[in-house]
């Protein structure tokens, strides 16, 4: 979700704050797009892939040669990738968590549907313990 969400305004934010240039509608833009376009996937290697392709060719341009902030940058951005393992391991936790929760509805869901619950007359009980 940073990446998808935030990174996009924070690398305008940065960009606006330089100026304007024909790098942004270039290679800036074609970035942006492709962050924006990050589906929901089983593993973070895409995500890897981004944070590579922003250290190694938007980093400097978009912070201007401004040294703090691009610093600030690559430390972000750096703290992201070494999370991504523990994000597949927490988003499998989640998973299996879900996943029992969901069997458990569709149990209980079957178990509903399935048996007729009505309470049979008096007469009926009467008879069946007797």
């Amino acid at each position: 979700e940073i990446m998808r969400f935030h990174m996009p305004i924070v690398l305008m934010t940065l960009t606006v704050q330089r100026g304007l240039n024909k790098w942004d509608a270039t290679v800036l833009a074609t970035y942006i797009r492709k962050l924006q376009l990050i589906e929901p996937s089983d593993d973070t290697d895409c995500i890897g892939e981004l944070i590579d392709e922003c250290l190694d060719t938007i980093v400097d341009n978009v912070c201007g040669g401004i040294k703090l902030r691009a610093d600030a940058l690559r430390d972000w951005l750096n703290g992201i990738n070494d999370s991504l393992r523990d994000f597949e391991a927490t988003a499998l936790e989640v998973f299996h968590i879900i996943s029992s929760v969901e069997i458990g509805l569709r149990l209980g869901h079957d178990l509903i549907s399935t048996v007729d619950w009505r309470v049979p007359e008096q007469k009926v009980m009467m008879k069946s313990i007797l």
